[in-house]
């Protein structure tokens, strides 16, 4: 593994960190066994990928084997990441519509309703949240700040992973499970096109609302910080 990519690895796991330690302020509904907002839509960057299967060692094949079997034809396959929306909304552009199917099925890697990923999940999980129960309720429930805080922490992981690529968490990983596109990967050779992935990009802008960016100044210090160091080793 490139040397360079080990502190981007490093500066994940701390921007991780950083954002467990926001919603430690939330009283939170979350809890084991509550998987409604676990399902086949889940995205993630090919950092995070990698992170997953390095991170699986020699269990990996087995944990991951399900992502194969069958994947949900519904599920969410992003064409355009989040700092090129950013862009296209600082030019004026109007984004496009990539909605997610709602009716897609739940994560393949599931068990009895529990994550065996659970300490390496990607960013688009630990985002979901909620200050209220979701198997009740039916959706989670995320104040305005914390949907701004997501969308920074988002806009950070891509822009970490620049060069890389987004995209469904059944293909992602399945990519990365394969040695000749992680070595593709690591060498900073990716080619998102043919793999129908979304390019990642540094970011244009933070899309942060005004009456948030006070709030927001120390969080995105830390954020920046964490950045540096993982670009600059």
């Amino acid at each position: 593994m490139a040397f360079a990519l080990e502190h981007r690895l490093d500066a994940l796991q701390r921007i991780y960190d950083i954002h467990d330690q926001v919603l430690a302020s939330y009283g939170l509904a979350c809890r084991r066994g509550c998987d409604a907002c676990c399902t086949a839509n889940v995205t993630l960057t090919t950092l995070e990928a990698l992170k997953i299967v390095t991170g699986l060692g020699g269990d990996g094949e087995q944990i991951l084997a399900p992502l194969a079997r069958n994947p949900d034809p519904r599920r969410f396959r992003p064409r355009t990441g989040i700092n090129a929306i950013a862009a296209m909304v600082l030019n004026g552009e109007d984004p496009p519509e990539e909605g997610a199917d709602p009716e897609a099925g739940p994560c393949p890697l599931l068990r009895d309703h529990c994550c065996p990923i659970y300490p390496l999940r990607p960013f688009a999980c630990r985002c979901m949240a909620s200050t209220r129960a979701c198997d009740t309720t039916g959706y989670a429930t995320i104040d305005d700040f914390l949907v701004t805080v997501n969308t920074v922490f988002q806009q950070v992981i891509e822009d970490l992973d620049a060069g890389g690529a987004t995209g469904n968490l059944s293909d992602l990983l399945l990519l990365l499970c394969r040695l000749d596109i992680r070595e593709t990967y690591v060498r900073g050779q990716l080619d998102p096109t043919p793999l129908n992935l979304a390019p990642n990009r540094r970011m244009p802008a933070l899309m942060v609302p005004p009456e948030h960016r006070q709030r927001m100044a120390p969080v995105i210090e830390r954020l920046r910080k964490e950045m540096r160091a993982g670009r600059e080793g």
